[in-house]
């Protein structure tokens, strides 16, 4: 026998195998057509072995996935094994199963051998994980909430999503531990750390309410949850927890607290006595309208029991049912008397509520009303047979009985008076025909819900009268129970408010009308109660203080908080002189905003004192007087100015000189402007453009010394005040140096002496800007209008003093000058009369040196001194090479003055003359015929002022200087030839039209006898005539 082939065995197997498999297995041919497929296709997809085989299988892939499937398809082609795909295939009844599929390609055959598992239950399982994923992110999201974890090992803290958000920080932010703290606002960071520290340390787990700041500022409240996570050994390896924005949470509580303030401060001025009873009956609070109803102060009752006051009848009578009503929140309204702290008694209404289940109340809650006057006509009206009837009918209100389902049975007569209906009408539910139809809705509705509860009900609404009118009741309606506490019947009534509702309106169109005058007027009231420290204020005095009405403390401190604090002490001690009556409360101060904001107010206050004299409260009045204490100190500063002013005008008057007039200025701006430093400075003309100062007063320590100023407009020092007002002939004022960026360079010096404002001031006459008056300022202050134009019009009259002075100055030096002249022209000797002339020409001028100079025929043009004095020393002469120097443009033009320039003016010169300097100014010396003999000039130490004056002060000595040199020549001349005439052996004389003698030569002297010295200047007729007639006839 012949033992089987293993293989056709293994062939059997696998047969076997395909067809039993759970999992999808197919042959496909490279084509993508099926060639074999296992029951289980038909099993997962409902179609038949038939149905599949020699189809292709894309036919049965779902469209969306055949673009994915056919590159799956592509990669086996190619040669390569295909893990984990996965893709949906259509099943025969319409719906689609996810299949994951392990391929393997036989390229040998060219077929591709594939199993497919269904995993269309897990892929609905990770949807539905998807979906509530979303949800809880929705649910994370809405609620402001997120999770958190700490990993020990590496310390870093991983955000949800949520928390992220809440941080806002951009998602999947992973901070490590220190930052993730550093969120959290100062105040907040050593709890955090101590909790989060005792967690890691203890595993004590933590759920704190704290304060961050977000990524971007914002602060916000969270609630941090954590609990410590432990591996298999028991050590804590992470803390992990939740993370809740509360911040709406906490602002609502904030709201609530608020509402709470409102709703005591409405207690505590309502008209009705407001109070809370314990369990025992003890009085735990009362309301200030108990003074007006029972004469008593909240305090003197508070602590003792409600029922000391209960007259004895009362009191027995609510003996008889329970003091704390049958529900929690029920309510009861009572008549009884209660013992005014004068002796009497009074009936009161008291509306009592149950509040002892309230957690923030637990007590009852009582208003009442002083009804005496009530409850005396009501006992008045008993002793009738129909007492109640009577009572209900006396009513100012309007009063109705109902039963227990709510219909109504009795009205009083106020009801029909006011309604003008009949029984009939009103009978049952008949009332519903006088209300509103717009508002019976909601009125049924309350009604009908207290009915269904048996508690009372309080509601206002409007009500039509007879005449068709309406008229707004407040209606209170109160359950009647029997012995059993069942509802036996309901008693209302409905009392006319529509007066008081008018008056309410009005009353608060006065406030609003009020708080708008007290706006307009900065005018604001005030009540400090002494007692409890509490300080009220008006509207109006918040917006003067600056602060928000939730921002203040409302206490006296929080007051003397918003006070300067130059002027808090001086505050405190008016009031303590008012309250012990030393003297009244009217005190001026400051207050100090928030923002910086400085306000100066007027406060007015009395004392209210009890009959023992004890202080109990203070009311007063505030004031804004902002406006009208700056308009003082701008009319002080202006009248100080002006005074400034007329001081100055007095200084240019008196004063002889310039710089004493200057001295005189700078120091009254200190002593009576109020200045800290004042100083003038002259603009110059140099290259720099300097300002250079010529006086001060004040606090100068070195100031003017180490400090430069300009005028140029291209350099840093000429930007400041003092520039442009040289510049633009303006007044420049800065009211605070360290916020003007221009006044940089000089800052730090301005600062160490004091100086915090500025103005400058330019000197201005005839349109030419002079120089400047500075004036510097102890404090940060804006130069007002008149002020600042009064402190122009100084520096106009100033300005006008120095021209007046260098005017008077200019004609007293010329006045000298011509007078030196005179002086130099009976000198003995032509050297003398040209030395002479140039030390008077250089003192007339002011100048270094002056020179009176002869041209020297030649080539170039060159010229000899014949005249010179330099710093008012003669000095020998010397010879002038004119080429390339000023004197040379002063022989072209005839004369010229350079002002300001620092220029080489002469080369060959001894060395007393100076070679440069910052001043020149010459004059050309011609003759009668206009031709040039000679020149002179003078030097200047200092820039050329008045131009002017120099150049026709030069032209008086020029000509005088040209008229000598001319008449020297003349007579060098008349020399010459009286030398050739003394030679001839004739008589020769010279005599003017009247005859006298002005030339006799020796010829003469020989002839006549008589000498030059005794015939020049005797008259003709003396000499040669002894009879005047034959003389006469002669001439």
């Amino acid at each position: 026998m012949t033992s089987p082939d293993p293989r056709e065995n293994t062939n059997v197997h696998a047969a076997q195998l395909f067809d039993l498999a759970p999992d999808l297995m197919a042959v496909a041919s490279f084509g993508g057509h099926l060639l074999h497929v296992n029951p289980a296709w038909t099993a997962c997809l409902g179609w038949s072995a038939a149905e599949l085989v020699g189809r292709p299988w894309i036919d049965f892939v779902q469209p969306e996935d055949r673009v994915a499937s056919t590159n799956f398809a592509e990669t086996l082609v190619a040669g390569l094994p295909v893990r984990g795909f996965e893709n949906r295939y259509l099943h025969k009844d319409g719906s689609t199963r996810w299949l994951a599929w392990n391929a393997l390609p036989v390229p040998e055959s060219k077929q591709i051998f594939a199993v497919a598992r269904d995993i269309t239950g897990r892929q609905q399982q990770l949807e539905r994980q998807r979906h509530t994923e979303s949800l809880l992110r929705i649910a994370g999201a809405t609620a402001k909430l997120g999770g958190w974890s700490l990993d020990l090992a590496d310390g870093r803290v991983f955000w949800s999503d949520e928390v992220c958000a809440i941080h806002e920080v951009a998602v999947g932010f992973v901070p490590p531990v220190d930052a993730a703290i550093e969120f959290y606002a100062p105040e907040s960071r050593p709890e955090i750390t101590r909790v989060v520290t005792e967690c890691v340390e203890h595993g004590t787990p933590f759920n704190v309410e704290l304060e961050i700041v977000t990524a971007r500022g914002n602060r916000r409240w969270v609630c941090a949850m954590g609990e410590a996570v432990r591996d298999p050994a028991d050590r804590i390896v992470q803390i992990q927890g939740a993370f809740q924005d509360i911040t709406d949470r906490r602002r609502a509580e904030a709201a609530l607290r608020a509402s709470e303030a409102r709703f005591r401060t409405l207690v505590q001025s309502s008209w009705d006595v407001f109070h809370l009873v314990g369990a025992d009956g003890t009085i735990l609070f009362e309301s200030p309208a108990v003074t007006r109803v029972l004469g008593y102060q909240p305090d003197e009752m508070v602590g003792r029991n409600a029922f000391e006051f209960v007259h004895p009848d009362d009191a027995a009578e609510m003996a008889k049912t329970p003091f704390v009503l049958p529900a929690p929140g029920g309510s009861q309204v009572k008549i009884l008397r209660v013992r005014h702290q004068d002796g009497r008694w009074r009936w009161v209404e008291s509306f009592e509520v149950n509040l002892l289940d309230h957690p923030d109340v637990a007590a009852f809650a009582v208003n009442y009303r002083d009804i005496t006057e009530r409850k005396e006509a009501e006992e008045a009206l008993r002793a009738s047979e129909e007492r109640f009837r009577a009572m209900a009918n006396s009513m100012s209100q309007l009063a109705w009985i109902a039963s227990a389902d709510g219909a109504i049975h009795w009205y009083n007569d106020r009801w029909y008076d006011y309604t003008g209906a009949t029984p009939a009408e009103m009978e049952g539910w008949g009332w519903q025909r006088v209300h509103d139809p717009e508002q019976l809705p909601t009125v049924l509705a309350a009604w009908k819900a207290a009915i269904a509860a048996g508690a009372p009900l309080e509601i206002e609404f409007p009500l039509r009268a007879a005449d068709g009118s309406f008229r707004t009741f407040l209606t209170r309606v109160v359950p009647v129970r029997d012995g059993a506490g069942q509802v036996v019947q309901w008693f209302g009534t409905n009392t006319d408010v529509d007066a008081l509702k008018r008056v309410e309106a009005s009353l608060r169109e006065s406030e609003a009308t009020l708080k708008e005058a007290q706006r307009i007027a900065g005018l604001g009231n005030w009540n400090l109660n002494l007692a409890t420290g509490e300080l009220r204020w008006s509207d109006e005095i918040f917006r003067l203080f600056g602060i928000a009405p939730d921002d203040f403390g409302a206490t006296y401190e929080a007051f003397l908080r918003g006070v300067h604090p130059d002027d808090r002490e001086r505050i405190d001690r008016a009031v303590q002189d008012a309250l012990a009556g030393v003297a009244p409360y009217v005190v001026e101060h400051r207050t100090l905003a928030p923002d910086g904001t400085v306000r100066t107010l007027l406060e007015r206050g009395e004392v209210t004192r009890d009959p023992a004299g004890r202080p109990l409260q203070m009311t007063g009045t505030v004031l804004d007087i902002t406006q009208r204490k700056l308009t003082e100190f701008h009319l002080a500063e202006t009248n100080r100015a002006l005074h400034l002013l007329s001081r100055c005008n007095e200084a240019v008057t008196r004063c002889e000189c310039e710089e004493e007039l200057l001295a005189t200025v700078c120091r009254i701006a200190v002593e009576d402007g109020g200045f800290r430093m004042a100083w003038v400075g002259y603009a110059e003309d140099d290259d720099a453009r300097t300002v250079v100062p010529r006086a001060h007063a004040g606090v100068e320590d070195g100031y003017l010394s180490e400090t430069m100023i300009s005028w140029s407009d291209t350099s840093p020092l000429g930007l400041g005040a003092v520039g442009r007002a040289v510049r633009t002939g303006e007044p420049v004022a800065i009211p605070e140096l360290s916020a003007d960026p221009s006044f940089a360079p000089w800052l730090a010096a301005a600062q160490a002496r004091g100086y915090r404002g500025g103005v400058a001031l330019p000197l201005k006459q005839a349109g030419v800007t002079l120089g400047v008056l500075t004036l510097y300022l102890a404090e940060v202050r804006h130069l007002q209008t008149q002020e600042l134009r009064a402190l122009r019009d100084l520096a106009d009259d100033l300005a006008f003093g120095i021209v007046t002075l260098r005017g008077r100055e200019e004609r007293l030096r010329l006045q000298t000058a011509l007078q030196k002249m005179a002086t130099s022209v009976s000198a003995s000797n032509h050297a003398q009369f040209f030395e002479q002339l140039a030390a008077s020409m250089a003192e007339a001028l002011g100048a270094e040196a002056a020179f009176v100079a002869r041209l020297v025929a030649g080539g170039d043009p060159r010229a000899q001194t014949i005249g010179a004095v330099v710093n008012a020393r003669a000095v020998p002469s010397f010879e002038l090479d004119l080429v390339g120097t000023p004197a040379e443009r002063v022989l072209e033009l005839g004369g010229w003055i350079d002002a300001a320039s620092e220029v080489e003016v002469l080369r060959q010169t001894p060395s007393a003359a100076p070679h440069r300097t910052r001043g020149y100014a010459g004059r050309r010396l011609d003759d009668s015929s206009g031709r040039s003999i000679g020149l002179v000039f003078a030097l200047f130490r200092d820039p050329v002022r008045s131009t002017e004056f120099v150049a026709s002060t030069l032209q008086i000595f020029a000509t005088r200087a040209a008229a000598e040199l001319e008449r020297q020549k003349a007579e060098a001349r008349l020399r010459e030839q009286a030398s050739l005439l003394d030679k001839a052996q004739d008589a020769i004389l010279v005599r003017d039209l009247d005859h006298r003698i002005l030339y006799w030569n020796k010829g003469a002297e020989r002839r006549y006898g008589w000498t030059a010295a005794e015939a020049v200047g005797r008259s003709a007729r003396e000499i040669f005539y002894d009879d005047l007639t034959d003389f006469e006839i002669a001439t």
